[in-house]
């Protein structure tokens, strides 16, 4: 086996997949007209096959400035990309255009503690910072859980703190 740490079908990723997907088939029922915000990747061929049906991704467009077909579909998925946004607002207010009536929104992100806050990340959200985004977006927030990833090595001090402060949140929306 590969113990390459960068790929995203091992340790931690892994875990989130699988967390994500068993949410996804609770909560989605026969919806098939879905839209994954982002490029094409092994989460969405890996979504495709657990939950049925073809997905369409966004690609490499910038997601800061770019405009999505208006009622297009009956789900979207933004799996861990507003954190990397300038203006997460803007995807908000797009996605809202492209959902169908009745459409929903489904989000994750990470949630570290400010001491452990990643560079690559433009935006963390805690619960607070987060509703008022989906607020001014339109949305609201109809379902929300949390999880620890606790698959990876304790190898050190940050580590360590990784196991016990990392979560992902999971929502789903709809338009207000």
């Amino acid at each position: 086996m590969n113990r390459n740490p960068f790929r995203c079908e091992q340790g931690p990723n892994l875990v989130r997949w699988e967390k994500t997907i068993g949410l996804l088939e609770e909560r989605l029922g026969g919806v098939r007209n879905i839209l994954d915000v982002g490029p094409r990747g092994a989460f969405t061929e890996r979504l495709e096959k657990e939950l049925g049906g073809k997905i369409e991704n966004t690609g490499n467009k910038d997601l800061d400035v770019c405009r999505l077909r208006s009622l297009a579909f009956d789900c979207v998925f933004i799996f861990e990309v507003l954190e990397h946004l300038l203006n997460p607002l803007h995807l908000l207010l797009e996605v809202k255009k492209t959902l169908k009536v009745g459409g929903r929104v489904y989000i994750t992100y990470p949630h570290r503690p400010h001491f452990w806050w990643y560079k690559t990340h433009f935006h963390e959200f805690d619960g607070y910072r987060f509703g008022e985004l989906v607020k001014r977006a339109g949305f609201k927030i109809t379902y929300q859980t949390w999880w620890h990833v606790r698959k990876f090595k304790i190898w050190g001090f940050r580590p360590m703190i990784r196991y016990f402060v990392d979560k992902n949140y999971f929502y789903e929306l709809r338009v207000i």
